[in-house]
């Protein structure tokens, strides 16, 4: 418990350490406030929070504070423990609490003849609240009795004792798990409902007496909620009986306390009030055809849940709960002997509520058997096919529809049925549209003129070929073959037809010139060399009724006696030159092979001597030859490798150059010398002994030296 701004607490546990937060004003009168937060601590809404609230009590929004609406809100997670709304509650708002204007506005407002007004400390009610919810039993827990509609209950206390009713209610909370018939939802939108002022007829009948028993029927209480089971909860106290305030009845004797009254055999009570006959239940079930019940002077049958009590008051009647809304269930309703059950249509499945019937989808086992679409349903499903096919006899698969067999399937020339669809394509010559259905024709010529040599035109579907004048359609139908006019009359030319491409013209013989209609040859009189040579290419030479032409020297006549073509002079005895012969246009040159100069005569060939000029390159020795030159070398050299130099040869290398000690080599030669007491003899190489004076002089220079002659 701790001091704060606010009296509050959580509902509930929460977990750990919780808190119970007073401020002083709260616990300055009595320790209410206090046991109002406890009991929030213990799990307790505000009594106005519970569902079934509205059935007892009136909330004015408009006389609230903003802002605390909320605090008058019906709590989903409250609870009723089908006990009695209780006005007087703890956990009861005052009628004002909240209000803007307290003295005139109330927040709160009864439904029934009870008025609002909360304890200060736990009512009967509250402290049963508490026993129930924590499954314990108090010293001081007010007794509760529940019976389900339609069937009886006897509420007594012990001898001595008297009843004091505390609450009641006839009605149903549905939330509570009650053991009554559960409603059936598809027959009302009612879920909570209560009799106003039940506890008023039920202190009539109990209040004062040792035993009451009370009918759970809408017959003694009225109907709050039609087509609900409903059930009737009594919460009563055993309070000691005044005495003095009521005589003993049936021959009763009163008696000391805590008992009133001794009761004569047959009769019990307090008061003697009620009398003990047989049980007739005990016999036969006392007729009854289901439950039987004792009374204090009598018995009453009843009949079990789904079964209605007989006309006779002793046999019971099935209750056929399918012929009110079908009993609830959706589709088919079959009674039964005192219940019924529900099932469903071809193609649906009861729900787990036992009465909705769900559509069964077909569809998700094997498409339903359907060969291509599949579409479920209420209760049912259908099969359908795709564009191109068609439903089959059998509903579920599906045929191909032959589009070509109706008007071509739309296509202008060619149709071709597919699975499923339909392709068109055109004749030779044509080509599919845009709109995949026309044909538009292609014109060939468009493209390389259609392959003809000369005219393409363009037809429907195909194209023809034909060729300008001059010319005929070749056996290919495509190319074209000059007309040769000249094979004909030679095309009517006088004297020369000559044929073109396409065309022909006509020329005339030497000495006549072509007439004006450009077929007939008229006598030439003119000077044809006056005009353009008369066509020669040199020499053109008039005559009498025409002309000829020639050729300068070193040209000789074409074939056709007008042009002239160089004669190869070189070609015949290689045009008398001595070595080459260079043909020129009318003429030819001579010239002559490296080595040799072109002689006076322009035709022969002299020998060049390189040797006369710087000696021919030649290091040492020059030889002029025909046409060219070598080179060599004196003894002791060698011609180097571009055959012109001369390198010293090494003569020492070889045999030592034949000398017999020591070989010195020399620019283009050697020599050879003797080693000490050696002299070189007269071949220059071999070496002979010396004399000792020689020897001795030799080794001297500048002493005297004295020779011994042996």
């Amino acid at each position: 418990m701790t001091t704060g701004t606010v009296c509050r607490s959580f509902i509930g546990r929460i977990g750990g350490e919780q808190e119970v937060t007073l401020t002083p004003r709260c616990t300055m009168f009595d320790a209410s406030v206090t046991i109002h937060e406890m009991m929030h601590a213990l799990g307790f809404f505000h009594e106005q929070s519970r569902p079934d609230r509205d059935n007892y009590v009136n909330i004015l929004t408009g006389n609230i504070i903003a802002g605390f609406e909320r605090n008058f809100d019906i709590e989903t997670n409250s609870f009723t423990l089908d006990t009695p709304y209780d006005y007087t509650s703890i956990m009861h708002y005052q009628r004002n609490l909240f209000s803007t204007d307290p003295a005139t506005l109330d927040t709160i407002t009864t439904k029934t003849t009870q008025a609002i007004n909360p304890a200060n400390v736990l009512t009967d009610l509250d402290a049963l609240d508490i026993c129930l919810y924590y499954e314990c039993t108090c010293p001081d827990q007010p007794l509760r009795s529940i019976v389900c509609q339609d069937n009886m209950m006897t509420i007594s206390c012990p001898a001595g004792q008297v009843l004091s009713v505390v609450g009641a209610v006839f009605g149903r909370i549905e939330d509570t798990g009650s053991t009554c018939p559960s409603p059936n939802a598809l027959l009302t939108n009612v879920k909570n409902c209560a009799q106003e002022n039940t506890i008023d007829s039920v202190k009539a009948s109990c209040d004062g007496a040792s035993q009451c028993t009370l009918m759970a029927t809408t017959a003694v209480f009225g109907d709050p909620c039609p087509t609900i089971y409903k059930y009737l909860s009594v919460v009563y106290r055993c309070n000691a009986a005044n005495c003095a305030a009521t005589a003993c009845m049936n021959g009763g004797v009163a008696a000391a306390a805590p008992l009133c009254c001794t009761c004569p055999a047959g009769f019990t009570g307090t008061f003697c009030e009620i009398a003990t006959a047989v049980n007739e239940c005990a016999t036969s079930n006392g007729g009854c055809a289901q439950v039987c019940t004792d009374t204090a002077a009598s018995f009453t049958c009843s009949c079990n849940p789904g079964f209605m009590l007989a006309a006779n008051a002793m046999d019971c009647t099935d209750i056929d709960e399918c012929a009110t809304s079908k009993g609830g269930c959706a589709q088919v309703c079959t009674n039964t002997a005192g219940s019924f059950t529900c099932s469903c249509n071809t193609g649906f499945t009861l729900a787990a509520d036992m009465m909705a019937c769900d559509d069964n989808n077909e569809c998700a086992t094997s498409s339903g058997g359907c060969a291509q679409v599949c579409t479920n349903t209420v209760g049912s499903f259908t099969c359908s096919c795709n564009t191109g096919f068609t439903l089959a006899a059998d509903m579920l698969a599906c045929d191909d529809i032959d589009e070509c067999a109706t008007s071509s399937g739309g296509c202008a020339q060619v149709c071709t049925n597919t699975v499923g669809s339909f392709t068109c394509s055109c004749n030779t010559g044509f080509i599919l549209a845009a709109d995949m259905l026309a044909c538009d024709d292609i014109d060939e010529c468009a493209t390389s003129s259609g392959g003809c040599a000369q005219v393409c035109t363009n037809t429907a579907g195909s194209f023809t070929c034909s060729c300008n004048t001059g010319f005929i359609l070749a056996a290919d139908m495509m190319g074209c073959n000059d007309i040769d006019e000249c094979a004909t009359s030679s095309g009517g030319c006088a004297q020369v037809c000559t044929n073109t491409a396409g065309s022909f013209m006509c020329s005339c013989n030497v000495g006549f010139v072509l007439a004006a209609d450009m077929m007939t040859c008229d006598v030439s009189a003119v000077n044809e060399c006056a005009t353009s040579n008369g066509g020669c290419a040199q020499v053109c030479t008039d005559t009498a009724a025409s002309f000829t032409c020639s050729c300068n020297p070193g040209f000789m006549l074409a074939a056709n006696a007008m042009d002239c073509n160089d004669k190869n002079e070189c070609a015949i005895s290689n045009g008398g030159c001595a070595q080459v012969c260079t043909n020129t246009a009318g003429s030819f040159t001579c010239s002559c092979n490296t080595g040799f100069t072109l002689a006076a005569d322009m035709m022969g060939c002299n020998d060049n001597n390189e040797c006369a000029i710087s000696n021919g390159g030649c290091a040492q020795v020059c030889t002029n030859t025909t046409g060219s030159f070598t080179c060599s070398c004196n003894t002791g050299f060698k011609l180097a490798a571009d055959m012109l130099a001369c390198d010293d040869v090494n003569e020492c290398t070889t045999a030592n150059g034949g000398c017999a000690q020591i070989c010195t080599n020399t620019v283009g030669t050697f020599v050879c010398s003797c080693n000490t007491g050696f002299a070189l003899a007269a071949d220059l190489r071999s070496c002979v002994g010396m004399p000792i004076a020689h020897i001795v002089r030799a080794q001297t220079s500048c002493f005297n030296v004295k020779i011994i002659s042996h």
